[in-house]
């Protein structure tokens, strides 16, 4: 199909989307959202996984990175989305269906907005987008309400990324309001980008307190500079 998608510069896909994926023709290939938790949409697991003191999930995090867990939580982790479509088209389609209804991927699509998605997370995380927020708003509102250990916690962003950003914004502004206002420090990952083109992502880790960006060009490689970031998140 020769569809130019639509709305991809607008940032994330919340947790509300529920609406025909543009290739899919009748269904969302995306994960579907979880209204449960009665402490409102901030907490709502979907697309994207809030964070949350009472509940890591870890497993839903795995199910979106590897859906084939979701109904075989035994299995090995299986990483490509091509897994999980049907080899050819059903029928006259000219789109390709899932095998599972289950076990739905998370679809890459577009462009690369990587400031306006940085300020959807702002925005979900303290309530607005730029500059100083009111206080008491979004998630972070809640937190310092009902996490007891939310005043010794350190905040940490980090922005996985197979691209520079395309859709004129500026990610690098965006990541130093989010350390100078909410105190969130921002590491830069971009998988399969050459280190020596230049990209935004250089002053992203510089404006977000990170110094430098991670260039991963391998699965190992992701892995590895994952590790290592976490590792320096969890140091004391």
């Amino acid at each position: 199909m020769n569809i130019p998608p639509t709305n991809t510069c607008s940032g994330w896909d919340p947790n509300t989307d529920s609406a025909a994926d543009l290739y899919s023709s009748t269904y969302s290939l995306r994960w579907p959202t979880d209204t449960s938790d009665a402490r409102g949409a901030y907490f709502h697991v979907g697309d994207v996984i809030p964070f949350d003191w009472t509940d890591a999930h870890l497993d839903a995090v795995l199910a979106r990175l590897t859906p084939n867990l979701a109904t075989s939580p035994l299995a090995v982790p299986d990483v490509r989305v091509a897994n999980y479509l049907n080899d050819v088209p059903l029928v006259a389609e000219s789109f390709l269906r899932l095998k599972d209804e289950q076990e739905r991927p998370l679809i890459a699509l577009g462009s690369t907005p990587l400031d306006n998605s940085i300020r959807s997370f702002r925005t979900w995380y303290a309530g607005c987008a730029s500059g100083a927020c009111t206080p008491g708003l979004g998630w972070q509102g809640i937190a310092e309400v009902e996490d007891p250990d939310w005043a010794c916690r350190r905040k940490y962003l980090v922005v996985l990324t197979d691209g520079d950003e395309t859709c004129e914004g500026d990610p690098c502004s965006t990541v130093a309001d989010l350390l100078d206002y909410s105190g969130v420090e921002t590491y830069a990952v971009g998988f399969g980008i050459d280190p020596l083109a230049p990209t935004q992502l250089s002053c992203m880790a510089a404006n977000g307190g990170t110094v430098n960006p991670y260039y991963p060009r391998n699965k190992q490689q992701l892995i590895d500079d994952l590790d290592s970031i976490f590792a320096d998140i969890l140091t004391p």
